[in-house]
């Protein structure tokens, strides 16, 4: 599968330098000094196996418009079968918010017992912006904190800014919330493996 997820990632990557040259092209017509010019693109590992890789992509930008913008997605790979991971068998009740047409992309879902809990988290001034119909989640595997993370999807500039805080389910609270079993444990796996590299390290 290694050919069929890289194939997927410089894919990704083209779509990332056409990205940065529209990016650019916009600005220098508002601002041919390139003042008004800014992209950063980050990649992190949140999850290297057993059976998932998770690759975390954060793009934040400024073309010229009226403000910068930023991109967070999350990309969790099945290595036995090179698709990306279909969230709708892992979590109950859920639906699919944001579909991906290109399946280098993992698709956003709407699950209710999520919102509530990002709701329950929020601040005060950020309660109507996670009481939203039909609000998404990117989710993806931390090995580091032995959870499931999620981050509301498409929300505007400002709400990101001031509201887009990320939601961790330790394994408990999964379970409890009734997260396919066969992936926590592979996530109480891998976060083992995590503690065992770090303690080597020191």
């Amino acid at each position: 599968m290694a050919a069929t997820l890289n194939t997927k990632f410089d894919r990704l990557d083209s779509d990332m330098r056409k990205g940065l040259h529209e990016c650019k092209t916009g600005a220098r017509k508002m601002h041919p000094d390139d003042s008004a010019f800014d992209y950063e693109h980050k990649l992190s590992v949140s999850m290297r196996g057993p059976r998932y890789l998770s690759v975390l992509v954060s793009d934040a930008y400024f073309c010229g418009g009226a403000h910068p913008e930023n991109n967070d997605e999350a990309l969790v790979y099945d290595v036995t079968t090179g698709a990306a991971i279909d969230w709708l068998t892992m979590l109950p009740g859920s639906s699919i918010g944001y579909k991906a047409e290109d399946t280098s992309h993992s698709s956003s879902v709407i699950w209710p017992p999520l919102q509530q809990l990002a709701l329950e988290q929020a601040d005060d001034d950020c309660k109507d912006v996670y009481r939203e119909k039909n609000l998404s989640f990117i989710l993806w595997p931390d090995a580091d904190q032995g959870a499931i993370v999620a981050e509301a999807d498409g929300l505007s500039h400002i709400s990101s800014a001031l509201c887009g805080e990320q939601v961790v389910l330790d394994i408990p609270s999964a379970q409890r919330l009734g997260i396919s079993p066969t992936l926590l444990s592979l996530v109480v796996a891998a976060h083992a493996a995590s503690q065992t590299s770090a303690a080597k390290n020191h």
